[in-house]
């Protein structure tokens, strides 16, 4: 998390830790409900208030090339994406045990859509109100990098070599 947080911050974009719960307006805003509301995390108690309530599902972005591990960009076909973005490109790490690539992150543009359906808007330099338009990405999934990791830096006898960019962060060069 530390050299993601890092990378981002070099870029020039600023850190910003979202709430980890969020109510079914947020959802509905950036477009991902209603189709995907059966795919995400609900919180339920016995108090009504919080039956609309979901955990945030993910926050992601490309830097898997800093990490050195084998990966491809896809661009999504418009039915695969989100009724909400104008395009969507996943990015996917290789899974040496499963043979196949994996999903670590999504990155998509949503043009003005999501600032429509949540008044986000701007006032140009001649005055006139316009709706902003929305990127939705952010850095890695860490729970689905550490396989890809582990497996593509895994030497014969077990141990790991950690990638270069992450040794400051561990403070070792393999893990035993």
């Amino acid at each position: 998390l530390d050299y993601f947080i890092k990378t981002h911050v070099k870029d020039g974009y600023t850190f910003i830790l979202p709430p980890h719960m969020l109510n079914y307006e947020c959802g509905l805003g950036a477009g991902q409900f209603p189709k995907f509301e059966d795919d995400v995390y609900r919180v339920e108690t016995a108090d009504d208030s919080a039956a609309k309530r979901f955990m945030l599902p993910t926050a992601e972005t490309a830097l898997v090339e800093g990490l050195g591990l084998h990966y491809r960009l896809s661009k999504l076909a418009a039915g695969d994406c989100s009724a909400s973005m104008a395009r969507t490109y996943d990015i996917e790490v290789w899974i040496p045990s499963m043979g196949i690539y994996k999903e670590v992150s999504s990155v998509s543009n949503a043009n003005d859509y999501q600032a429509r359906r949540n008044m986000t808007r701007y006032r140009g330099g001649d005055g006139k109100i316009g709706y902003v338009h929305t990127l939705n990405g952010s850095g890695l999934a860490t729970s689905r990098i550490l396989p890809a990791i582990v497996e593509q830096y895994q030497n014969k006898d077990g141990s790991v070599t950690v990638p270069e960019v992450l040794r400051e962060f561990v403070g070792i060069d393999v893990l035993r």
